[in-house]
């Protein structure tokens, strides 16, 4: 479950220090996002932090929903800022309002984008009444990204070099040290994405952006779902060729068809949305004893691994497990492991 955690407000005296700024982060299960600006949602009551088109609506693992910056004109020079994986090495963002086709074209979209990294220190009771506050220091290189103009997912190699950011990382906290005494709650990685140029909208000149994550985790596009509310996932006794799902208003629904395969199912999530399958060839042959595992979404009714391996950069390689942590689900693999929505 999505929860948005709030902190509370503790005392806490920090001498200002140069080359430090603050800045207050809202998060959305262990992620922190801010804007610069935040269109108002006339439609709904005020909410400072996540509203309805807040930042937080950028991180959510929707892609019906969207970070709108809130000044006039296109929002040339508006930022969005999100935390990231120390080992960054993929970010992935859906351009635009995907909650249509249509507000996708009506609203304007980013075209050009600048991207900036900082390191966050967010000292032990460094809080505002509402989100937690860090120290932060900008690194000194910044490129610029070019997006397509497409209501799909795009993935791009992170430009900045990991060791680089990892020394700037070090001496940012040698130096926090340096000049506080207060305890280091966390630190971490952010990235600022700045939009420079738009895709103009054709009736909005509100400019969007709906998901953004990075190598760690995977959001699937459920915008093109065929089923909801599994009820129950198996292997057709049958034909152990195919894997079946029921739902509460049909059974016996094919998901994925192998028919020069075995399908074994070893694993399903809590949720029925995730589910591990073996293909070994039902034939002996050249490559005949290989075994392949394959994640299923079955919610989408396809397998993921390729997907999968675009965002976050590594081969899916087994075996897999699926695991219950961080407040979501993970797959753990050979080298490493994602967060699935």
């Amino acid at each position: 479950m999505k929860n948005l955690i709030i902190i509370f407000f503790l005392f806490s005296q920090l001498a200002a220090a140069q080359q430090w700024t603050d800045m207050s982060f809202f998060e959305l299960d262990g992620c922190f996002v801010r804007s610069t600006s935040d269109l108002t949602d006339n439609m709904q009551p005020k909410k400072l932090g996540n509203g309805r088109f807040s930042a937080i609506s950028a991180v959510d693992g929707n892609y019906q929903t969207a970070w709108v910056e809130g000044v006039a004109g296109h929002g040339i020079g508006e930022s969005i800022f999100v935390s990231m994986p120390n080992n960054c090495s993929v970010m992935n963002i859906l351009s635009g309002y995907g909650k249509s086709r249509a507000l996708f074209y009506q609203n304007s979209r980013p075209k050009t984008v600048k991207l900036r990294c900082y390191v966050g220190i967010n000292p032990t009771g460094y809080v505002s009444e509402i989100s937690p506050i860090f120290k932060i220091q900008k690194y000194d290189k910044e490129y610029v990204l070019h997006l397509a103009d497409v209501d799909s997912l795009q993935s791009f190699s992170f430009p900045f070099h990991k060791s680089q950011l990892a020394s700037f990382g070090d001496s940012v906290k040698e130096q926090y040290f340096e000049e506080f005494t207060e305890p280091i709650f966390q630190m971490l990685y952010f990235v600022e994405i700045e939009i420079v140029d738009v895709y103009i909208g054709s009736e909005y000149s509100d400019t969007c952006i709906s998901e953004i994550f990075f190598n760690n985790s995977y959001v699937p596009d459920y915008r093109k779902q065929n089923h909801s509310s599994i009820v129950d996932v198996y292997v057709d006794e049958r034909n152990e060729n195919r894997l079946l799902i029921d739902t509460h208003g049909n059974k016996s629904i094919e998901v994925l068809s192998r028919p020069e395969a075995i399908l074994q199912l070893i694993e399903t999530s809590a949720d029925k949305r995730w589910v591990i399958l073996t293909s070994t060839p039902a034939f002996a042959g050249e490559g005949g004893d290989k075994t392949e595992y394959l994640l299923i979404n079955t919610h989408l009714g396809k397998v993921m691994n390729a997907d999968i391996e675009r965002t976050t950069g590594a081969p899916l390689l087994g075996p897999l497990f699926i695991v219950e942590k961080y407040g979501t689900v993970v797959i753990e693999h050979l080298k490493g492991e994602v967060q699935v929505r």
